[in-house]
């Protein structure tokens, strides 16, 4: 036999053993009652309460919906092998104020505006938040920012969201998404 096979035989023999030990174990595992639905908000604050809210919207297709319907990306969703994740952030920035300058300010809140408020898990003040901090004033600052930035896309509207002072968790999950739909 080949060294190959003979490694891919040994690590499915492997594997196969461990999970027939290890699935009966788990197979017994109870969960506790702190999920999200059955968790507890009397204790918090209002703004621990807007962040719980906010990390539970679906980011990645709020900016597919919106950049579909602003026709900045093509509907079919299909990702693009051009490496934008990797261009320098200077060209990123450069591209993406370029198509929201395209877009307008009024067409870009509207359409963020009537995403969010099609969301029913929000409060009127994550929705608010929601709707301050994804709106077009707010992304050409951090794209402003962005322009300064030496790094990846990602890292740089990150930072720039940041600067702005968005939460670091909702700034990286913005990023990410803005970056991959929206160029």
């Amino acid at each position: 036999m080949k060294p190959s096979v003979k490694r891919l035989l040994a690590t499915t023999l492997s594997t196969a053993i461990i999970f027939s030990v290890t699935s009966p174990v788990f197979a017994n595992v109870v969960p506790t009652a702190t999920t999200p639905s059955s968790f507890d908000n009397s204790n918090l604050s209002e703004i621990d309460r807007i962040e719980l809210e906010l990390r539970q919207v679906d980011y990645v297709d709020l900016f597919r919906t919106v950049g579909t319907n602003l026709g900045i990306v093509e509907a079919s969703g299909e990702a693009s092998t051009l490496g934008w994740k990797s261009k320098a952030a200077k060209e990123i920035a450069k591209d993406l104020i370029k198509k929201l300058k395209n877009v307008g300010s009024r067409a870009w809140n509207e359409q963020i505006a009537n995403y969010v408020n099609k969301i029913p898990l929000l409060s009127e003040g994550a929705k608010d938040k929601l709707k301050y901090y994804l709106g077009y004033q707010v992304l050409m600052e951090a794209l402003n920012v962005m322009l300064n930035f030496t790094g990846i896309a990602e890292d740089g509207l990150t930072y720039a969201f940041e600067y702005i002072g968005l939460p670091k968790w909702l700034a990286e999950i913005a990023a990410r998404a803005i970056v991959f739909f929206l160029l």
